[in-house]
């Protein structure tokens, strides 16, 4: 009996151990930023004193459901294959290849892993301004997703799935306080 499954773009053996460790991992990052994610947001407000002006920056997370694969394909999907591939594509040129770095006899390949995952993390969060420490943290996670797993694809979908969770939530959040979205 075949056990490949196709799941968009990705063919791959559902059954495989590394795959079901790949979805383990995904899950992992996906509770970490489901908790974390909220947590710096509110931080973000309130001790950082950041002005979330969330509706006029990120109008597409609250567009109305019947919108939602025109947020799906323009917010969730490409933002995540496009971030994933050309910022974290270092982190996984780095892992896959196993690229050592030395200096004077010293290991230096974990300090370059990170840097590859901090300095597009740190970019994107920045170019992201109004929600700079979720979004730096969110990279983190994905970066290290890409390093742990030696793929891309898994910070993809955990990326695809925060996007869309997000806009899910804000629709939660419309219907039972609507003026908090309002007030932002």
């Amino acid at each position: 009996m075949n056990r490949q499954k196709w799941l968009g773009p990705l063919l791959f053996d559902y059954a495989d151990v590394a795959t079901k460790e790949k979805w383990k991992l995904i899950a992992r990052v996906m509770m970490l930023n489901a908790i974390a994610v909220p947590v710096l947001s509110i931080i973000s407000y309130l001790v950082l004193d950041e002005k979330l002006n969330l509706i006029s920056a990120y109008p597409q997370f609250f567009y109305p459901l019947s919108r939602f694969f025109e947020f799906f394909e323009s917010s969730a999907l490409q933002p995540a294959v496009m971030e994933e591939l050309f910022y974290r594509t270092a982190v996984w040129f780095f892992t896959v290849n196993t690229i050592k770095f030395y200096s004077r006899n010293k290991d230096l390949t974990s300090l370059f892993l990170w840097l590859a995952i901090i300095i597009p993390s740190a970019y994107w969060a920045i170019v992201s301004h109004p929600i700079a420490p979720p979004v730096f943290f969110a990279g983190i996670t994905w970066g290290w997703l890409v390093a742990k797993t030696k793929s891309w694809w898994p910070a993809v979908i955990s990326h695809v799935l925060s996007n869309t969770f997000i806009f899910f939530i804000a629709k939660v959040l419309n219907l039972i306080a609507p003026q908090f979205l309002k007030n932002l």
